[in-house]
């Protein structure tokens, strides 16, 4: 009893079972005894009431779990789902370090929430938010390849998912089964008892992901454009690889084999954007603030290996950019008279070479070859539709 502080209310024990006032060091207010009542400030008040929140009330709306909804979870996430994307589009050698990062922190967000959720520390929203990180367009992509690997048919990603990466595989498509049953639970009309703040299930928040993918309307009148004019010009190839029962993506490997940049648009820029602005629409019902928690360093630490890995691929990237078909013809530079040289996919070689050719050369596609196949002989384009 030594160690308590019998100086300072409430802690002084001579100020309690006192029935008249005649002691004025428990009478007279303190600045400490004031702080300690004081509970009518707005901020000092929703901190105490998201304590425990009540199940039939939504006064405050959903209060805050900054180890899933920060702001430093969310950019974190952002980030290191984007880099990720750029390496397995560029660079899908050399992805490993980045696939278990993604793991890490894919399965960390999942187990917080299933603990969250068991002590009833989960609103619906949150739960919500989880589920959104995991379902990233990347993580689609990931378990087609996943999938794919099991019948032997990774090609560009062996590196993660070939033979014998049966560990890779599992972690990938562990997720799977968590995922559904998490948008089960959720969708259930009869599970508002078992999430946080029940009550404030009502609030009208799904909207918004209709609402950011109508703002993407700008963008797919470009696309359209780009790709009629792409198919026009690779017609000619296109009609000697013609395919009676898959025409479309014989069209679609063709274009993204030439105009990697229509592909990394469709593929990686509108899934992206999309993703990320209807998570952001969500995040304003949120409330949320850094805090230096467990969760959210581990966010930020499980970005980092991805960052680098893409910030080291930014000098090569650069060259691809200047060398792309389209900033070829706004910036009026000449092609090089380097055809010979063929176009090679990332796939067909190593990253690091497939960037060291010239600029005039197109961007490594994604046509899926053998490591050592030897570049086809080049069909000259038609430019006239």
């Amino acid at each position: 009893m030594d160690s308590i502080d019998n100086t300072t209310f409430p802690d002084r024990a001579e100020c309690f079972g006192l029935f008249d006032l005649t002691n004025t060091t428990c009478t007279a207010p303190t600045s400490t005894m004031i702080n300690f009542l004081n509970i009518t400030d707005y901020n000092i008040y929703k901190k105490i009431y998201c304590l425990n929140p009540p199940q039939d009330s939504c006064a405050f709306g959903f209060c805050p779990n900054p180890d899933i909804g920060s702001p430093a979870v969310r950019i974190a996430t952002y980030i290191q789902t984007l880099c990720f994307a750029i390496l397995v589009y560029y660079s899908p050698d050399g992805i490993t370090g980045a696939l278990y990062a993604q793991m890490l922190s894919s399965y960390s967000l999942m187990l917080s929430a299933i603990t969250a959720a068991i002590t009833k520390q989960l609103s619906v929203f949150h739960a919500l938010i989880v589920l959104s990180y995991i379902g990233s367009p990347l993580a689609l992509f990931l378990s087609i390849y996943a999938i794919r690997g099991i019948f032997g048919k990774a090609n560009r990603m062996d590196v993660i998912f070939g033979p014998g990466k049966i560990l890779n595989r599992t972690l990938v498509l562990g997720l799977l089964p968590l995922w559904f049953a998490g948008v089960g639970i959720v969708a259930d009309s009869r599970s508002a008892g078992w999430f946080q703040q029940g009550a404030c299930i009502k609030m009208n928040f799904g909207s918004t992901s209709v609402l950011a993918f109508m703002n993407l309307y700008a963008l797919w009148p470009a696309v359209l454009v780009a790709w009629i004019i792409s198919l026009c010009f690779r017609r000619l190839l296109i009609s000697t690889k013609e395919s009676r029962w898959f025409p479309i993506v014989v069209k679609w490997n063709n274009i993204a084999e030439y105009y990697p940049f229509i592909h990394f648009t469709i593929t990686v820029i509108i899934p992206m954007t999309w993703w990320i602005v209807v998570l952001e629409l969500d995040a304003a019902y949120l409330h949320e603030y850094f805090t230096p928690t467990q969760g959210q360093i581990l966010a930020i630490f499980a970005a980092v290996p991805a960052t680098v890995q893409a910030a080291l691929l930014v000098p090569r990237m650069l060259r691809w950019f200047m060398g792309l078909s389209w900033v070829l013809f706004i910036t009026r530079r000449p092609q090089r008279a380097s055809k010979a040289l063929d176009r090679v996919s990332t796939s067909q070689y190593d990253s690091t070479a497939a960037f060291e050719h010239p600029l005039a050369m197109p961007s490594p596609g994604l046509e899926t070859h053998s490591l050592h196949k030897m570049p086809s002989p080049v069909i000259p384009e038609s430019n006239d539709c």
